[in-house]
C-alpha cells in the first residue's frame, strides 16, 4: 500500500500509537517517510522508560535517524 501511494505521488506520513509508535517510526525512518511523535502517541521512550515531555520523545526519535 505504501509503495502504491508513493508511486501515485501521494505524500505519506507513517504514524503509530501506543505499542506501535516506535516500530512505525523506525519503519518511517527506514523508508524515508514523514512521521510524527508526541505524548498523544505514546508516553514511553523506546527503552520503556516514561518520557518527561514531548521534547524527550522528539530527541529519541531523532536519534533513530543517526
Amino acid at each position: 500500500m505504501l509503495s502504491a501511494l508513493g508511486a501515485a505521488g501521494v505524500p505519506v506520513q507513517l504514524h503509530g500509537e501506543g505499542t506501535s509508535t516506535w516500530p512505525a517510526l523506525q519503519e518511517a525512518v527506514r523508508l524515508g517517510l514523514d512521521t510524527r511523535i508526541g505524548l498523544e502517541d505514546t508516553l514511553l521512550l523506546p527503552d520503556g522508560r516514561p518520557a518527561d515531555d514531548n521534547a524527550a520523545l522528539v530527541t529519541a526519535a531523532r536519534a533513530l535517524r543517526a
